[in-house]
């Protein structure tokens, strides 16, 4: 039977799906008068955006030794920043939940799942700042096909009228001077940056660079989509081992958040795939692994 957040999702008008989402929000208010009794996150997923994060964390909430956030998305380091950490507590267990948990299973985590947050060039220093000791879960995908992905879900929001094209090719002039704003003013939320950076998400030795400068490469978990796809049970079981958990049959199901859409041109692909080769190769040196997209 179709859950009552999917129907939502489906069938209601963005209206209506903006209203509950800010009653959702309203039930913070109890929960943040008890912040200072909340635990902070143990892991964050990071990203990347259209590559399989909202299935991940789904499979990741099944197991008894994790807690999900509040919400999946809270967006405390990127968008909500100033609301300040009593704020984003809210959005996890008290202690004392957490040490029953920990009783009754030896560990109990807590973790959440911002895709934006490993593109924002803002949030790996404020991450270190709160949550020095934790640990990131990021997977990746082909970058020419999360581009294509990201476009096409602006077009469904109504967020795009530019062909994939020339969208990309418009993308450094809607950029401009965006980074450098997220970088000045802690409270900016750049709409460009979010719904147009088809191309520069994918760049993403770049981001990796400004993460290590704050945390060590042994603090990040990084999977394909590729590989979540083909073996879902294989990736959460190597997560597990990463966090220090006891492996978990995983019930994985029909992907979450797949839209259809009618196929990138292969000529543009060719063009996408050219451009994106310097930074893969890039990324597979940093991190001493070939996804093989380029192949």
């Amino acid at each position: 039977m179709m859950q009552l957040n999917e129907l939502a999702s489906r069938y209601l008008p963005e209206s209506a799906k903006t209203q509950i989402r800010k009653a959702r929000m309203l039930q913070l208010g109890p929960r943040q008068l008890t912040s200072s009794w909340r635990v902070l996150p143990d892991f964050l997923v990071l990203g990347v955006q259209k590559s399989g994060t909202t299935s991940l964390f789904q499979y990741l909430m099944q197991h008894r030794q994790i807690a999900s956030s509040f919400k999946k998305e809270v967006h405390f380091f990127d968008w909500n920043y100033t609301k300040g950490a009593s704020w984003y507590r809210a959005f996890f267990p008290t202690r004392g939940k957490v040490n029953r948990r920990a009783r009754s299973f030896g560990q109990y985590l807590c973790g959440e799942a911002t895709p934006y947050y490993i593109f924002h060039p803002g949030v790996p220093k404020r991450v270190h700042g709160l949550l020095p000791a934790a640990k990131f879960i990021v997977v990746l995908r082909n970058p020419v096909d999360r581009a294509y992905s990201h476009y096409q879900h602006s077009v469904t929001r109504n967020q795009e009228t530019c062909s994939f094209e020339e969208a990309i090719a418009r993308e450094p002039e809607r950029l401009r001077g965006e980074e450098e704003k997220l970088n000045r003013d802690e409270a900016y939320v750049s709409i460009p940056h979010i719904q147009h950076s088809y191309f520069s998400r994918g760049c993403y030795a770049d981001q990796f660079q400004r993460w290590f400068e704050y945390f060590p490469s042994e603090s990040f978990f990084i999977a394909s989509t590729e590989e979540l796809s083909a073996n879902p049970q294989i990736v959460c079981d190597e997560i597990t081992d990463f966090l220090e958990l006891s492996s978990q049959t995983v019930r994985a199901s029909r992907r979450h958040n797949a839209n259809r859409y009618s196929p990138m041109s292969e000529s543009f692909r060719e063009v996408l795939a050219g451009r994106y080769r310097d930074h893969n190769q890039r990324l597979y040196e940093m991190l001493g692994r070939d996804f093989g997209w380029d192949r």
